[in-house]
């Protein structure tokens, strides 16, 4: 049984992120990336990949689904809120000339941003976690930090394909840790909320904001500047807040707590 989710982690994994570089190849091949219609295009392939994904959740039967859209009247909202104050940021800057860009671009973007961060949370947070839950076989006492841990890593681990898109080695290892810290803590907030829309909202508006110079501005980051000694401090910092913190607190933060996501009869 272990062996066979091991599998299922390995392949689905590969397919997944074998099928979205070659697309996203073809993609910046006929239409140029970063395009407007290559943006679009890419929110319309996550689309896909999230109605795959959530196939896959309902078919393997691991997942109390009820515990995936829970306390709305909390998460709505907040989502609202994040959604004005990320739009209403934008805006302002467009009005005042900072920026030029057409509302196809802008909203091609946002849509692009948003599908990622909704296939990513239900991949990685509901269908690889729950195939760990596999893997490690936990009964009712059983402390689940290797399922949160291995599934963060995963997710991080993955970020490695950006080394495809010609970022250097040393920005992608950044990314990685930082999708690795991130993964925990939207696990967490996943595991508390019982609500997958928050985390996706709040992963999509951290691309949103976090990559728009690249992608909406198109301004190309020159990788090939030599990082200075601080650069490598505060990468060996992130690894380490990972490793000798975050690792504990999810130990401890998780002794005897049941994890009502993963149904019982499983």
């Amino acid at each position: 049984m272990k062996n066979k989710y091991i599998k299922k982690i390995t392949i689905t994994v590969l397919i997944f992120a074998l099928t979205l570089s070659a697309v996203n190849k073809l993609l910046f091949h006929y239409f140029g990336q970063n395009s407007d219609l290559e943006l679009f295009l890419n929110g319309i392939l996550r689309l896909l990949l999230i109605t795959t994904t959530i196939y896959l959740i309902f078919v393997e039967k691991i997942i109390n689904h009820k515990y995936l859209f829970r306390n709305n009247i909390i998460v709505l909202p907040i989502v609202a809120v994040l959604i004005y104050f990320s739009l209403s940021n934008t805006f302002s800057k467009l009005n005042a000339g900072i920026y030029e860009f057409s509302d196809f671009r802008h909203y091609s973007y946002l849509f692009k941003n948003l599908s990622i961060g909704f296939f990513e949370e239900f991949f990685f947070r509901v269908l690889i976690f729950s195939y760990l839950f596999k893997v490690f076989k936990p009964s009712e006492k059983t402390n689940h930090y290797k399922e949160f841990v291995f599934a963060s890593i995963i997710f991080g681990v993955v970020h490695f394909l950006n080394l495809t898109n010609g970022f250097s080695f040393i920005y992608v290892f950044n990314q990685v840790i930082g999708a690795m810290i991130i993964g925990i803590i939207f696990q967490f907030i996943l595991f508390r909320l019982n609500n997958i829309i928050l985390i996706s909202m709040l992963h999509g508006l951290v691309n949103y904001h976090g990559m728009f110079d690249i992608s909406l501005l198109r301004i190309v980051r020159d990788n090939n500047i030599s990082l200075s000694i601080s650069d490598y401090y505060g990468i060996f910092i992130s690894l380490a807040f990972f490793i000798f913190i975050l690792i504990p607190i999810t130990y401890y933060s998780l002794k005897n707590q049941e994890i009502k996501l993963i149904r019982s009869d499983s």
